[in-house]
């Protein structure tokens, strides 16, 4: 069952560090500083999400890779289905959470529009992409 933990993570959290990374050294190049900090913020949540699906692996293992590493492993017995999916469920979440805000965020900072049509679109991103997640990865 930890398949599913690391399928979210080869699946949603890697394609998306690698974006705002990409993110990153486009706005470092550019100069354009509150972007680089928020990309920057995004890329250390996505680090977060990612630790909070091994929660028996200490920072070292999960510096080793978190999951092909003999704490990985072990990690994997023990933990029982039901638990994977709630940290699977959470990240679902946190994940919703940051694309809608970053969304957001491009709605209202990059294309100017107004703050009142870009609010509820973030919200309601934010509860599509969690959800939507969630139907995928068969959480709920």
């Amino acid at each position: 069952m930890t398949n599913k933990a690391r399928r979210f993570e080869l699946v949603v959290l890697r394609p998306l560090q690698v974006g705002f990374v990409v993110l990153v050294l486009i706005c470092l190049l550019q100069g354009m500083w509150w972007w680089l900090g928020g990309c920057i913020i995004s890329v250390f949540y996505l680090g977060l999400m990612g630790a909070r699906l091994h929660p028996l692996q200490s920072s070292f293992d999960l510096a080793q890779g978190p999951t092909q590493s003999l704490a990985a492993k072990k990690e994997s017995e023990l933990l029982p289905p039901y638990i994977v999916n709630m940290l699977v469920d959470r990240a679902c979440t946190s994940v919703g959470i940051l694309l809608g805000i970053t969304i957001g965020a491009l709605l209202w900072g990059a294309l100017g529009w107004s703050w009142y049509i870009a609010i509820p679109l973030t919200l309601v991103a934010l509860v599509w992409t969690g959800a939507i997640l969630k139907l995928a990865f068969k959480t709920i």
